[in-house]
């Protein structure tokens, strides 16, 4: 028998998933996403909003998310301006038709509901109700955050009684009265409703009586009022388990099927006046382009943007606005794995080596090009034209419209190349004619100066040459290249 205990094998760790997507995407400034993150501290703290704004940094998800998780920030911020876009487009103009000129201020529930109601539409492929929910004035800040509430959910208790059911009651489009007649104030809620329900007329073509089966499903009757028969008004139009359309109403019999997605807001003048007006989006509402707007503290204005002041505490919107726009800016760092992280500032690392590279190689191109620029001007611009042989074979040339000798050709030579060579070389900003090492540039310059100074020419209109001769003065091999120094210069 062996005495040496048995080895339990080591159980290694698998290689942490990695997300390519992640590392190939353009990383945003840490300017902006500092700029975002106190952007929306100062909205929070505004207090504005019924539902604060999400930090993107604590949100779950994402790009490195797991599939059938839960929906990331910016998916769940997406899909709902895009439910709100949607009911708006249908339903703004019944809704103007029948209550008159209102404000149609967008909802932003809590994440949750906002989660719950957009997974119930993806599970029942049922289609968008959309219906008015009318409340007291107390109960409308708590639906516009936590969505409208099923009764014996949470303690929440019957207000209105429940004569179909315990459910959430709602009207339809057209209805409006029915919810206004809950409401003690101007307000009330355009809610939206997942429906999957039909016509009862299907559903009773649909059953079937069966003599080999049991059967427990049978086609709803008419909701009869007590002590009557039923009516056009109380008749069940469509239903199915999770919903029913009884007479003008709408009741859910699930709470994630039903959310508020628009707060219609509007005085008694305005709910009679009639006439035509164009809606703009101002601050969250859709309102009258011709009404006044109101100085307000900052606040998100949309999906990713946030309206702040320029100086104070308060934003002013319309034409003459005054404020500033933030562009919420997520942190890309804040949902990746230490992996994840180690590749890309490795690869981030290896990006700005090359861009310096990059710019090193561009920069000493450029050098290169602008010392021969200056080499070629000296070169074909002006040394051949100041050589004795052609100065001889010159008695009258026309320079700026007179008349002159070789020796004035010259100069008027000379100088038009100086001042090439002086707007090149305080360009450049460096030690020497081009950068901080002596190039052919300054070869050329030196000895071109010298035959300046030799037709007596004012070099005082060119500074950057003269400090420039100076510098390079100072250097020993220009020192042992002056012709005085030059035993067989005459």
């Amino acid at each position: 028998m062996d005495p040496r205990p048995e080895r339990r094998p080591s159980r290694r760790r698998g290689p942490m998933p990695v997300n390519s997507r992640w590392l190939r995407r353009i990383f945003p400034l840490t300017e902006d996403v500092e700029e975002s993150m106190q952007a929306l501290k100062l909205v929070s703290e505004a207090g504005l909003n019924e539902s604060k704004p999400i930090d993107a940094s604590s949100a779950e998800g994402g790009e490195g998310g797991t599939e059938g998780g839960p929906r990331s920030w910016q998916k769940l911020q997406v899909s709902w301006a895009k439910l709100l876009k949607q009911a708006h487009r249908k339903c703004a103009g019944a809704v103007m038709t029948e209550l008159g000129p209102v404000k149609l201020e967008p909802i932003y529930p809590d994440v949750q509901v906002q989660e719950e109601f957009l997974s119930a539409q993806k599970k029942y492929q049922g289609v968008t109700t959309y219906t008015y929910h009318g409340t007291k004035q107390g109960n409308i800040r708590s639906i516009a955050h936590q969505g409208l509430l099923l009764p014996g959910v949470g303690g929440h208790t019957v207000k209105n009684g429940s004569t179909h059911g315990l459910g959430v009651y709602t009207a339809r489009l057209g209805s409006a009265g029915l919810s206004k007649a809950f409401c003690d104030s101007d307000q009330m809620f355009l809610c939206g409703v997942c429906d999957p329900s039909l016509p009862v007329e299907e559903m009773d073509a649909m059953w079937e009586p069966s003599s080999t089966m049991v059967q427990t499903h049978f086609p709803r009757r008419p909701v009869v009022p007590r002590g009557g028969r039923a009516t056009t008004r109380h008749a069940l139009r469509q239903s199915c388990d999770e919903v029913i359309h009884v007479g003008d109403a709408v009741v859910s019999f699930k709470q994630n099927l039903v959310v508020p997605l628009f707060l219609i807001s509007g005085n008694g003048s305005e709910m009679e006046r009639a006439g035509s007006f164009r809606l703009v989006l101002k601050h969250h509402a859709w309102i009258s382009e011709e009404e006044d707007v109101e100085w307000a503290p900052p606040q998100q204005v949309a999906t990713r943007q946030l309206a702040l002041p320029e100086s104070g505490k308060l934003v002013k919107f319309g034409h003459c606005g005054s404020g500033r726009t933030v562009w919420l800016v997520q942190d890309p760092w804040s949902s990746a794995n230490p992996k994840e992280r180690s590749l890309k500032r490795r690869r981030l690392a290896r990006e700005r080596d090359r861009m310096l590279k990059w710019a090193r190689d561009h920069k000493r191109t450029l050098r290169r090009a602008r010392a021969m620029e200056i080499a070629e001007i000296v070169n074909s611009g002006m040394q051949p034209l100041q050589n004795r042989p052609m100065l001889g074979s010159i008695r009258v040339a026309n320079v700026d419209g007179q008349e002159t000798d070789g020796q004035g050709f010259a100069r008027a030579a000379i100088l038009r190349g100086l001042k090439a060579c002086e707007r090149l070389v305080a360009a450049s900003g460096g030690t020497f004619a081009v950068g901080d090492t002596v190039s052919i540039a300054d070869l050329c310059l030196v000895p071109q100066l010298q035959n300046a100074r030799r037709f007596e020419l004012d070099l005082t209109p060119f500074p950057h040459l003269m400090a420039l001769d100076e510098r390079l003065a100072q250097l020993p091999a220009f020192q042992a290249a002056r012709p005085e120094a030059q035993p067989d210069a005459s």
